[in-house]
């Protein structure tokens, strides 16, 4: 079930994620840059969380991130999916969200994300 969809295309620049390059539809990765396009569609976080502006960056970034995985775009491999979980952690910094808040955040997505990649 999506909450949101992509109005115009956005993106993230990281030089972290430089070696990941993938192209879908409605998404890419690339040159240290993870674009999501116009019309790309995601939940927001999972869980028992609220959704605002301290988390909906990261949490778009994040869904491509294991949505490439998924689907075989991006290795499906522990290094892979801690680059993406390291992501979504810096972005919840950038956007101001409290250290505590986004460390439960982070251990969250370490701790279950696998499920959402492998299975």
């Amino acid at each position: 079930e999506h909450k949101y969809e992509m109005i115009e295309e956005f993106y993230f620049i990281d030089p972290n994620i430089a070696k990941y390059k993938c192209d879908h539809d409605f998404f890419s990765i690339g040159n240290g840059c993870i674009t999501a396009r116009k019309g790309y569609a995601w939940d927001g976080c999972s869980g028992p969380t609220i959704d605002d502006d301290t988390n909906m960056r990261a949490s778009l970034f994040h869904d491509i991130w294991y949505q490439a995985m998924r689907e075989k775009l991006l290795p499906r491999n522990w290094r892979t999916r801690r680059a993406g979980d390291k992501l979504f952690l810096k972005i919840l910094k950038e956007d101001g969200m409290p250290w505590y808040r986004r460390t439960a955040y982070f251990y969250s997505v370490r701790g279950v994300g696998a499920l959402f990649v492998y299975f």
